[in-house]
């Protein structure tokens, strides 16, 4: 009886172990400083830092690790790094990638006449969706299964030009991959920030108007509304299990329950976690189920969603333009 609890004992030493030897690793970019920071938010260190010869606009990561895409306007190129060293690998055009939950050999953007599917160590590209009009665009994801893909047009004078009479797009654009399809959704606000459901049953759209847009994907998509909130909605996301959106206003994270009832339904009741800080910039998911945010002044907030309390609270570098995060082993930090 000793030796099955002496081995029981082991089994969840170990099975803690390996629970522990995963840390949370987020990657911020700085326009401001031209830099992407790499913290470990589990002991909360800053890992190093990645001094760049342009200023950051996107950040995306391969799902195996193995690459970190830097996209910079400043310079129209896109810095592919190790995402632990900053060592470059090359530079691409400008493009911003977005990648499927498991495929680390392709990544997805919009290009010219449509939606595309690149080959990540190579230059062989595939479309996939023929859509007439992809100019400006802004803000984009793609489902897990790479079925779906959503993107939000809005034009910004990167260049500084001084154009005053700029297009408004108060729509969302949802593309069926598998069919090659793709089709307006309007909105009647602005939209700044897009996210896809892990199921990709739906997608949300965060709007300049203080609310957000949730779209039931199919044939024929619906669409349900939060209420309009005082400040713009700068990130939207989902929980892990797909039941609830996250969304950010103001110095305010929200989150309310999605799902159908007779017709596409959004609760009406708004949990609300302040933060306490300067307005909400960017925000991403993690994997474990918590969330980190980032204000304009450079406060990183780790969100335990569970509990609706703030675990851990970082400075990193002002001017943060986007943040990515992973779970990685520590051996390999």
């Amino acid at each position: 009886m000793r030796s099955r609890v002496w081995i029981a004992a082991v089994a969840i030493l170990l099975s803690s172990a390996s629970i522990a030897a995963e840390h949370l690793v987020a990657w911020v970019a700085s326009g401001e400083s031209e830099r992407v920071e790499v913290l470990d938010l589990t002991t909360g260190e800053i890992l190093t830092t990645f001094d760049l010869d342009a200023a950051p606009t996107n950040l995306s990561l391969t799902p195996d690790l193995e690459y970190l895409y830097v996209s910079c306007r400043s310079d129209g190129q896109t810095h592919v790094l190790r995402p632990f060293t900053g060592n470059t690998v090359k530079r691409l055009p400008y493009v911003h990638p977005v990648f499927g939950a498991h495929d680390s050999a392709h990544y997805y953007a919009p290009g010219l006449g449509g939606v595309f599917r690149y080959v990540v160590d190579g230059y062989d590209f595939e479309q996939l969706a023929y859509l007439p009009d992809t100019q400006n665009s802004y803000a984009y994801a793609v489902s897990a299964d790479a079925r779906w893909f959503v993107y939000a047009q809005r034009f910004v004078d990167w260049r500084g030009q001084g154009i005053t009479d700029a297009p408004v797009y108060e729509r969302v654009t949802v593309c069926n991959l598998e069919e090659s399809t793709g089709q307006h959704v309007n909105l009647g606000a602005e939209p700044l920030c897009v996210a896809l459901s892990p199921k990709g049953d739906y997608a949300a759209a965060g709007c300049a108007s203080g609310d957000v847009s949730l779209i039931a994907l199919g044939e024929e998509p619906a669409v349900a509304y939060t209420e309009e909130l005082a400040d713009p909605v700068r990130f939207v996301g989902f929980t892990p299990d797909g039941g609830e959106i996250l969304f950010t206003s103001g110095d305010k994270l929200y989150t309310t329950w999605v799902g159908y009832m007779d017709e596409l339904w959004v609760s009406p009741d708004l949990q609300v976690v302040p933060l306490g800080g300067e307005e909400i910039v960017d925000g991403a998911v993690a994997p474990d189920g918590s969330l980190v945010v980032v204000d304009g002044a450079g406060t990183l907030s780790l969100v335990d969603l569970n509990d609706k309390k703030v675990t851990l609270s970082l400075t990193v570098e002002p001017g943060t333009t986007d943040l990515v995060v992973a779970l990685v082993d520590e051996a390999d930090l």
